[in-house]
């Protein structure tokens, strides 16, 4: 599901730099990644997901040569590959819940909103205790409820690889084991591979493997 060769990437006009010399995600695993804010975290987020590109290496992630697409064919990558919850949760303030939740239909003409992904958007509302919520806009949102909203949308195409940042940084302790658990057993529908970079050992926990970042085959 991912393989990482020899994967080097830099900011412009910035020291900051990541070397990774092997990483690699099998279908169906959970991969946590923690360590120091600044270490490099978020940006191997951005990097599986098309976000950003290596300046060399491979980086091959769902069978396809990510690092060779162009602009364009990484977006569509992503829209339809990877459910990506943000860790500043990029809603579109101008659009009510359901719709953001549905955003990946919205702005990608080769998926279909029909009434099986409007259904799914119901059983996800439901799921994460958004349901009353749906014809709200994000201003109207706590940073909780916004987490919820993420995590759904990061669902709704079915895609096989999650990456999720600081999934539940924005949670209270009794709303984050509720959502922790919903957002699990959500994943473990099929073989979806996740890739979760955190401070919180409890989620790190629930994950097959636990790279710290500090340590691991990067560099600052």
């Amino acid at each position: 599901m991912i393989s990482i060769e020899a994967l080097q990437f830099q900011y412009p006009r910035s020291e900051f730099a990541i070397q990774i010399s092997a990483l690699s995600l099998s279908a169906g695993e959970r991969l946590a990644i923690v360590g120091p804010s600044g270490s490099g975290k978020t940006t191997l987020l951005k990097l599986i997901a098309g976000i950003e590109r290596p300046a060399r290496g491979r980086l091959n992630i769902c069978g396809q040569d990510v690092g060779a697409m162009n602009d364009q064919q990484r977006r569509r990558f992503r829209i339809s590959q990877i459910g990506f919850v943000f860790q500043k949760f990029e809603l579109v303030d101008y659009l009510n819940v359901r719709d953001n939740i549905a955003m990946p239909f919205l702005i990608n003409r080769s998926l279909k909103l029909t009434p099986e992904v409007k259904d799914r958007i119901g059983v996800l509302a439901e799921t994460m205790a958004i349901t009353e919520l749906l014809k709200r806009h994000p201003d109207k949102l706590s940073q909780g409820e916004k987490q919820r909203v993420a995590i759904c949308r990061s669902l709704i195409t079915s895609p096989p690889l999650i990456l999720a940042d600081e999934p539940t940084g924005n949670l209270d302790p009794a709303n984050k084991q509720i959502i922790l658990e919903l957002f699990f057993e959500q994943l473990s529908h099929g073989d979806r591979g996740l890739v979760v970079v955190t401070h919180d050992m409890s989620v790190a926990q629930r994950c097959d493997r636990v790279i710290d970042f500090s340590t691991f085959d990067s560099t600052k």
